[in-house]
């Protein structure tokens, strides 16, 4: 069992799982006035092991897929794991999040927006992800849900959400891009195991597509430019990413540096996350 847990750890990505906890502490640490206690641990639980259960399923659909590309994939390595073990911590999941809520005083009833998200994920892993671009656009959708799942709990005031919101938009699009380069990465199995993504229909507008989601963000840090709501210093510091996510994807791009593009933009993402403390 020794030897299999640093596998479980690597199956579930757990530096991914990581970062989620970073983002809801840079916020709980931010915005004290907006009451969290320790329930939000629930919530926090609740999105960790969903996460950790789609991962999991995704390397039970991606056996094949990943052979071609020789990542690592809990069940190749693990020929006797179990197709059950992404729906213990989908049902763990579930379990954290009606904790959660009925903590928060709502109905049990709620419980059913985490389901969609179970089943959405679900979804994904089975066919969605083989479309091009819909499935990066769904993952970095929730994305946003991470963030903007404060504001649908608990009592936020206008000044709060539009600065959720300009964070969760910066997620949205740098994890879209970041998503677009995994694609990248996988193209050789991605082909042979007949999957539809952007890359494998058109790497030219895969390019595209990272360019114009540097192009959105830009828009969407000028939008906020002149607004009262981030402080100068926020406004400074992701001016300072952009720019560098925006040299970075152009130079290792252009040079097809997919691997080292990719470690970028996680950098990219855990800096939008400790921007958080500066708006």
């Amino acid at each position: 069992m020794k030897s299999l847990c640093p596998e479980i750890l690597k199956g579930i990505r757990w530096p991914n799982l990581l970062m989620v906890f970073i983002l809801y502490t840079f916020i709980y640490i931010r915005f004290p006035s907006l009451g969290m206690g320790h329930e939000i641990l629930w919530l926090v639980l609740s999105a960790v092991l969903i996460m950790a259960g789609a991962n999991l399923e995704n390397d039970w659909f991606d056996r094949d897929t990943d052979a071609h590309n020789r990542k690592f994939n809990l069940y190749l390595s693990r020929r006797h794991c179990s197709r059950i073990f992404p729906y213990m911590p989908y049902a763990a999941g579930l379990g954290a999040g009606l904790r959660f809520i009925l903590l928060r005083g709502y109905s049990p009833y709620c419980i059913s927006c985490v389901a969609a998200v179970i089943i959405l994920l679900m979804l994904y892993n089975r066919s969605i992800k083989k479309m091009p671009l819909i499935g990066n656009v769904i993952i970095s959708s929730l994305m946003v849900l991470l963030v903007m799942s404060v504001v649908i709990f608990y009592p936020t005031p206008a000044g709060t959400q539009k600065k959720l919101l300009f964070i969760a938009l910066w997620l949205f699009l740098i994890n879209l891009n970041r998503e677009i380069i995994k694609d990248f990465q996988d193209r050789k199995g991605d082909r042979k195991s007949q999957y539809q993504t952007l890359p494998v229909l058109s790497p030219r507008l895969g390019f595209q597509m990272l360019y114009a989601n540097i192009l959105l963000a830009w828009l969407n840090m000028l939008a906020y430019i002149n607004s009262v709501h981030l402080h100068i210093t926020a406004k400074l510091y992701f001016l300072a990413v952009l720019l560098y996510a925006t040299l970075i994807t152009i130079h290792a791009g252009r040079k097809y540096r997919f691997k080292e593009l990719s470690l970028h933009y996680k950098i990219i993402l855990l800096m939008g996350m400790a921007g958080i403390l500066l708006i």
